[in-house]
Formats: C-alpha cells, structure tokens, sequence
C-alpha cells in the first residue's frame, strides 16, 4: 500500500513533505547510528549543510542522514545525492507497472536476452512447486536423469534462484564431488533433501538451476571467494541508453559473499571508462569503514580497470533498448571469464544502495530527469557556481 503523505511546512509553492514510514525509519536506525557516530562535522556546520539542502531540494534534507553526511570523513558532494522519493517516484513512472512482468520473471527475461545474442546464465532445469523437475520446455524430468546430466555436464559448481526472487532470497551455490550434490556442509543428492533445499523460497515461483559463471581471473586478483558482482543504472530516452552510475560489489573473503547487506563492500565503477575508485567501504550499520586496499588480498583499489568496458556498454545498450518502455534500469552483471554477463535486470532498483556506490546521481541523466520532474520550472536551488561538497560546504 502506498504510504501516506504528511505536509509539514510550506515553501512558497512547494510543500515540503515526508512519508511517515521514512520518518519512523530516520528515527528507528538513523537516529541512532547519527548520535553514535565519532567524529563528526561541527554541529553548525552540519546545519549549514541540511540548509542548503533543503533550500535546494525543498523538502526535509533525509539523506544527510542516511548517507552519513554529517560524518568527518565524508568526503562526496552533499548535493550530488537525490531525496530518495525523487528516484522512487521517477522510476515508478519510467517503468509501466504492467510491462515489468519481463524483468521480474528470469526466465522470461533470460529467454528475450538469449533471443537477442546478450549473454545471460544457462538455465538447464527447473525445479517446480509440484517438487518436479522440468525442461525449460516443461518437459518432465525424473529424478535419476537430473543427476546423471548433472554428473556428465562438463560444470562441477552450479547455481539456483527463485524464478520471481527478490534480494537474492532462495539463491545458493551447489556443487558436484565424486557424483554426490553437496550444498553447504550437507548433502542433497536424494530427491528430497534436493527439494526441500531448493524450494525454501517457493513463495517466488519455479526455482532455475542455472550453470554457475566462473569470474574473470583479473577479479580474483581482487577477491577470489566469491562471484564480485556489478551494479549498472541505465536510463533510456528515445533510442538513447546512458549508462548512469556503476559500483562493484566486493566480497570480503571470510564470509564468502559480495552482499553488501552482509558486510562486503561496494566501490564506484567510472561510467566512462571502467576504472575503480580509490576507496570501497562498507554499509554504515557494518561500520562504515572505507578501504583503498582489500583487507585480505591487498589489492590496491585504484590500480583496477575493469575489463572489456566498451563491450559491456554496448551490451547494456542493447539489452536496454529491447526492454522499453521501461527505461530506468539497475542492472546486475558478472564479468565472467567469458566476457560480461547479465545476471538480472530490476526495474525497482535500490536507489539508496545505488546513490551511496556511486556517490551520488544528481549530474546523470537519471538525477537530472528525476530532480526535473519533481521540483518545478524555475524553482530556486543552490547557484550553479555553489560547491556544496562534504570537504568545503562549512
């Protein structure tokens, strides 16, 4: 249900408004996380900033607090970040609620993305709510074929996730060793311990038993634990793909995963060239810390390029244009030992997540269409030669 809006105060023509479960939010997890903060930016200064905000987005400045603003250690461009209910309205209205069916159901989207050459994962099986597997084709497959296609394929590791799965719920690795499936420290040859590890999450529909990707060496060089996955905003005008914002997700070796809800960290990707950023840190509720090296491999940040950045453009612009009318696009992509990969795309893609790898949206043509349509012609803001950055905004 969509939440209710609260007028606060007015501005001239533009009411200042906020959402109360965004309010309760900022008071529940910010609040806290604000008064536990050390250092942080003197108190005025930290006014001064909210200020300026608010005269320029005209509504309350909330993600000074979620973004960590009023750290001493922040260093971005305040502005640069977008109230959330501006990209979550704006992308509400890019992506037609009745077209989004072929984003959010994988097979779908995997079988359009095969149709027109963009490299996706394999689906080989699905394992349904009936507890059969099945063909992609709905053929039925019997228990003892399943395996012994499994043990002849030339793939050792293997990879399942929900068919209309969200934030990677249901979604684990598996492995082939000496014709025995293993998942985690158990084993699920026999057809339902199988089941019963794989339809956790059948809530989402049919789960895809997908060949797992193998990365491209020059990531392991960073982190080798686990697959580092990329996150691509794209926006598209007419026949026009921008490639808005880029972060990669790396994985922190003793946990074996690249969630950045589970501790890893995320580092801005350069939309124009592919090369890295000089520090990653962590989400704030994991201590925020920021690194230049990855604090298991060493792996200085800043000397990564990532690989075949040209080709992964020209992917993203076809894979995008093939998808209108929905035109504002998150796009989760491995860089395989094969080349890019396109995991999955969202249309409801995580703006905060977004905004906080790619320090910001407001210069793209995501930020720009967003801040244009919900702030109206000729509304004051800060001046174009105002530097409102984290460093020198006192």
């Amino acid at each position: 249900m969509t939440d209710r809006l609260v007028d606060f105060s007015t501005a001239g023509s533009w009411r200042t408004r906020i959402m109360p479960k965004t309010l309760k939010k900022v008071i529940s997890s910010e609040l806290p996380q604000y008064l536990a903060a050390k250092p942080k930016k003197p108190f005025v200064r930290q006014l001064i900033e909210m200020a300026s905000l608010y005269r320029y987005y005209k509504c309350l400045p909330i993600q000074y607090f979620r973004h960590g603003m009023y750290k001493n250690t922040f260093d971005g461009d305040i502005k640069n970040y977008l109230p959330h209910h501006y990209l979550y309205r704006f992308i509400a209205a890019s992506n037609p609620l009745a077209e989004r069916n072929i984003v959010s159901d994988k097979l779908q989207f995997e079988l359009l993305m095969r149709s027109i050459d963009v490299p996706v994962p394999e689906t080989q099986f699905l394992a349904c709510g009936d507890r059969e597997i099945r063909q992609v084709d709905g053929t039925l497959v019997d228990h003892e074929t399943f395996l012994t296609t499994l043990r002849q394929s030339n793939e050792s590791r293997f990879f399942v996730k929900p068919r209309l799965g969200v934030r990677a719920l249901g979604a684990f690795p598996f492995w082939i060793d000496n014709g025995q499936l293993l998942y985690g420290e158990g084993n699920i040859t026999e057809r339902k311990a199988f089941m019963d590890a794989v339809l956790k999450e059948e809530r989402f529909g049919d789960i895809l038993i997908q060949n797992r990707i193998v990365q491209d060496p020059s990531l392991n060089e960073i982190n080798p634990e686990c697959i580092n996955t990329m996150r691509i905003v794209t926006y598209t005008h007419e026949d026009k793909v921008s490639v808005d914002g880029c972060m990669l997700s790396i994985g922190p070796c003793l946990n074996g995963t690249d969630s950045w809800s589970n501790g890893a960290m995320i580092i801005r990707v350069d939309p124009e060239t592919g090369q890295l950023a000089k520090y990653a840190h962590r989400k704030y509720s994991h201590g925020g810390q920021a690194f230049d090296r990855h604090p298991v491999t060493d792996y200085p940040f800043a000397e990564y390029r990532v690989p075949n950045w040209d080709l992964i453009r020209e992917v993203l612009s076809k894979a995008s244009l093939a998808l209108r009318p929905l035109t504002s696009l998150g796009w989760d992509l491995v860089i395989s030992d094969q080349g890019p990969v396109i995991l999955e795309t969202n249309d409801d893609w995580d703006c905060y997540f977004c905004q906080e790898g790619m320090m910001g949206l407001l210069d793209s043509e995501t930020g720009k269409s967003a801040l244009a349509t919900m702030r109206p012609v000729g509304e004051p803001g800060l001046s174009e030669n105002s530097n409102q950055s984290g460093t020198q905004a006192a």
